[in-house]
């Protein structure tokens, strides 16, 4: 039978009467059930992730391809600022929809540098009175999971409430971290369903695999170290060797920039890597037929300096908060979300909470602060820039010391009161916070920038008082090694 024929026969076999015949059947683990009329929301957190080293927020090389598309398929948030510059309290908003002056799950028992010389690790957790993201997700009929490779965010320290499934393993490769919630999809969820993947990459130490490395640069490590004279390299290693010690911070100190470029290759390299790991996950969802009923946010807890303010890592490093610490990213893709959106007004976590439950129909606990930035119908509900508020804490438990920041999308004000300083920083003509414009500017505009942080601390301390004081924990046997593993004590 001819081309022709054959498309004529196929023309008149559906002028017959006969059936048609079934669909395929859908190999999901769904199938056969009704659809959620709520979508899967997934909360995709990978660590220590600097905005600006994503390339949809213009990094070349191109180091995330993966999100690019998420963020092409979503909403991008230009400007979104973290809440702290460390994962503990940055986690505890994410968790509560609260700053960490509020949450109080921050410190460690006196300086967290000196816990190293305990024999006990007591640590802040988040107190029972705070309704958790998950919790609320299981009051709005979710099954929910948790999939954790950092000792901050353990389900012991408050992290686990709410959570149907958890695995915590703090030597938990990204790519085993999303077989695992493709298993719990598989086995024992039903939708519509929450997961947190938190990944550690690219925490230090850098050390991504050798195929990553060469397909996002072209170039082997080895072959991209010979850009530095060997003492350069020997204090290079010496810091991926021993990432964020007082040995490693040192060797680093003074070097010079093209040491400095090759451990931003490094770090770009394992961005890439976890690119990598969200595309096998996004993969999956597509095959199994939910991929469009699901809500990926991808975003970090905070960023990571290189020098930008004469230090490397993050935590209480630097004097202030600043932005290659709290700008982080966040994109939004998929249950019926607007496509191709870019969000230029500032932002901020503690608007994530609020954010995630709107779009499961629900509503967040009175006290949370933050308001959704999407609305259920996928409106994008930002038209101003709101406050990026941050608490900088040196790791301790007493507010007095604490550094407080506020980024209204032009100004960074920054005030320590203990030591009675105050920083003014104007984005449009220093984007790389150098010039301390405090003192200098119009006494209305300092007064005005004052005046409105002030008013975020207060609001926030009488807030704090509802819930009274912070609850402490010992930690188990095992917190201790994986902290200092992390480079905190």
């Amino acid at each position: 039978m001819g081309l022709a024929a054959a498309a004529t026969a196929g023309v008149l076999s559906k002028g017959c009467s006969e059936p048609a015949p079934p669909p395929p059947p859908v190999y999901s683990p769904f199938a056969g059930e009704p659809k959620s009329d709520r979508p899967n929301i997934v909360l995709y957190i990978s660590d220590t992730l600097r905005a600006d080293h994503l390339s949809c927020y213009g990094r070349t090389p191109q180091t995330s391809p993966v999100v690019d598309s998420l963020a092409q398929d979503g909403v991008l948030f230009e400007h979104c600022i973290s809440g702290s510059t460390w994962t503990k309290p940055s986690i505890g908003t994410m968790f509560t929809g609260l700053p960490a002056r509020v949450h109080q799950a921050v410190a460690a028992e006196g300086n967290i540098k000196e816990v190293i010389q305990m024999e006990a690790y007591r640590v802040q957790v988040l107190r029972e009175e705070f309704q958790t993201l998950p919790e609320t997700f299981k009051k709005l009929g979710y099954s929910t999971a948790y999939f954790m490779g950092n000792a901050h965010g353990r389900p012991e320290f408050g992290y686990g409430r709410g959570f149907d499934h958890v695995i915590f393993n703090f030597v938990y490769h990204p790519g085993v971290q999303v077989e695992d919630a493709i298993r719990w999809i598989w086995e024992s969820s039903t939708e519509p369903f929450f997961i947190i993947i938190h990944q550690i990459d690219p925490h230090g130490p850098y050390t991504p695999e050798e195929h990553y490395f060469y397909d996002l640069h072209g170039t082997t490590k080895a072959e991209a170290s010979q850009i530095m004279d060997p003492d350069q390299a020997e204090r290079v290693q010496l810091f991926v060797d021993e990432y964020d010690t007082v040995q490693a911070r040192g060797a680093v100190k003074t070097v010079t920039p093209e040491a400095n470029e090759y451990l931003k290759m490094l770090y770009d390299a394992e961005i890439y890597a976890v690119d990598s790991t969200l595309k096998r996950l996004i993969n999956h969802f597509k095959r199994i037929g939910i991929y469009d009923n699901t809500v990926f946010a991808f975003t970090s807890d905070h960023g990571e300096g290189f020098r930008e303010h004469n230090f490397y890592g993050h935590g209480v490093l630097a004097e202030l908060p600043y932005h290659e610490l709290i700008h982080v990213p966040l994109v939004m893709a998929g249950g019926g979300l607007p496509k191709n959106v870019r969000v230029s007004q500032t932002t901020s976590m503690i608007d994530l909470y609020p954010t995630l439950i709107e779009l499961a129909g629900g509503s967040s606990p009175e006290y949370v602060t933050g308001s959704p930035m999407i609305s259920r119908n996928g409106e994008v509900l930002v038209d101003q820039n709101r406050l990026g508020y941050t608490d900088y804490d040196y790791y301790r438990a007493d507010l007095g010391v604490w550094v407080t920041s506020v980024f209204d999308g032009r100004y960074k004000i920054a005030v320590d009161k203990a030591k009675n300083k105050q920083w003014i920083f104007d984005f449009e003509s220093d984007p790389g916070e150098l010039k301390n414009l405090y003192g200098s500017l119009p006494v209305e505009t300092e007064r005005s920038l004052l005046a409105q942080l002030n008013e975020q601390v207060e609001r926030y301390d009488k807030l704090r008082q509802q819930f009274g004081e912070p609850v402490w924990m010992e930690a188990e046997d095992g917190v201790h090694e994986e902290l200092q593993a992390l480079g905190y004590l």
